[in-house]
């Protein structure tokens, strides 16, 4: 019986996400961060960072505007997010 208790609860709180997709720049990411809207270092994230080269090589992707992966938050409280994925990319900005 514990395990359909658990499953009707996995099943209760999946009904309560909802996914909202944004276009935002790097840059209302950055005024995000500075107003403490935005946490970009949870500790779930790794702390591995990118070498040199390869956050030159972003740099220059959005420069010439290139499509780059998205990057993904959660809203942790009322207006206050933290980023799940993307960190190496937010950090090489």
């Amino acid at each position: 019986m514990a395990i359909e208790n658990l499953i009707e609860n996995v099943d209760n709180q999946i009904i309560k996400i909802r996914t909202k997709s944004l276009d935002v720049s790097f840059n209302e990411l950055y005024d995000m961060y500075k107003n403490m809207e935005l946490t970009i270092s949870p500790d779930y994230q790794r702390l591995f960072r990118w070498e040199e080269e390869k956050q030159s090589r972003f740099v220059e992707s959005l420069i010439l505007e290139m499509p780059v992966p998205p990057i993904f938050v959660i809203e942790a409280d009322e207006g206050v997010y933290e980023l799940i994925d993307g960190l190496q990319r937010i950090s090489s900005y």
